[in-house]
C-alpha cells in the first residue's frame, strides 16, 4: 500500500475548503478495488490530517467508482469466456454423446471434469419420479405443504433479476391448481432461491430424481407441455466457485 508524498489537499478557488489531492483520490480508488480495508484506509487518511467529512466523501466516491469498475471487469471477463468457446469451437460440429449411464468414476472423469454435456438414454425412466410424478400426486402427497413461488412475473421485464418482489408463500396444492388453471404461462415459477426442496416437507422428493447439465453451457428451457423439471446444483465434488458466478452483474 503506497502512500502519495504530495499533500493531501489543494485549493481550487481562494474560499473553496480544502480538498483530497487528485493522487490521493486515485490511491484511495486503487486500494479499494485491490480490496483494502475501508475502516485502515480512513486512519491513514486522518493521520495525514484529512478532515473526517472529506474522508466520507471521498470514500463513498471512490466506492461507488470500484463497484461500476468491478462489474464492468466481470461483463468482460463473460465475454472472454464466450469468445474462447467460440474460437475452440469454430469449425466443428458439436455432436453430444448419447448413451447409458456411467459409473460415477467415469462420469466424474469423462464429463464432470471436462464440462462436457451427455445424453443418459435410460437414466430418467429409472427415477422414481417418472411414473410417479404428476400434480394429482404432488397435490394429494404434499398439498398442505407451505412453499415459496414466484407469482406475477408476466408483467416484468426482468423478473429473475427483480425476484424478491414476486415472492409469495402458499400450499402447494394451491399453486397446483394456480398451475392447472394458468395454461401456458411464465407466471408461476419456482426458482433456485425459494429453496423449496431444503423444506422438511418436501425432502422426499429428492430420492426421487439424477441430472446433469455442465457448467458454462448456455440453456434455455420450454415446456411443451405441462410438466415438472427441478435443477439441482451439487456435486459430490468441489462445486462452488466465487470467481466465476454466471449471471452475476
Amino acid at each position: 500500500m503506497s502512500i502519495p508524498r504530495r499533500s493531501y489537499a489543494r485549493r481550487r478557488r481562494p474560499r473553496d475548503r480544502r480538498v483530497l489531492a487528485l493522487p490521493w483520490r486515485r490511491w484511495l480508488a486503487d486500494n479499494l478495488a485491490r480490496g483494502a480495508d475501508p475502516a485502515a484506509l480512513a486512519e491513514l487518511l486522518r493521520g495525514a490530517g484529512v478532515p473526517e467529512r472529506e474522508i466520507a466523501r471521498r470514500t463513498l466516491e471512490a466506492g461507488e467508482a470500484v463497484a461500476l469498475a468491478q462489474a464492468a471487469r466481470r461483463r468482460a471477463e463473460r465475454a472472454e469466456q464466450v469468445l474462447r468457446l467460440h474460437a475452440a469451437l469454430r469449425g466443428e460440429a458439436i455432436t453430444i454423446e448419447r448413451r447409458t449411464t456411467p459409473d460415477a468414476d467415469e462420469f466424474f472423469e469423462r464429463y464432470w471434469a471436462t464440462s462436457t454435456p451427455v445424453i443418459l438414454s435410460d437414466l430418467v425412466p429409472r427415477w422414481p419420479a417418472f411414473g410417479r410424478w404428476s400434480p394429482a400426486h404432488l397435490r394429494e402427497r404434499y398439498g398442505e405443504v407451505e412453499i415459496e413461488a414466484e407469482l406475477g412475473r408476466a408483467g416484468d421485464v426482468d423478473p429473475d433479476i427483480n425476484y424478491l418482489r414476486h415472492r409469495q408463500t402458499l400450499r402447494l396444492a394451491d399453486y397446483v391448481d394456480r398451475v392447472l388453471a394458468a395454461g401456458e404461462s411464465d407466471d408461476l415459477y419456482l426458482i433456485a432461491r425459494n429453496h423449496n426442496l431444503a423444506r422438511p416437507g418436501l425432502r422426499p422428493l429428492l430420492d426421487d430424481l439424477a441430472l446433469f447439465l455442465p457448467v458454462g453451457w448456455w440453456h434455455h428451457v420450454r415446456a411443451l407441455d405441462l410438466s415438472i423439471s427441478v435443477a439441482l446444483n451439487a456435486f459430490a465434488r468441489p462445486n462452488t466457485f466465487d470467481w466465476y458466478k454466471p449471471g452475476t452483474a
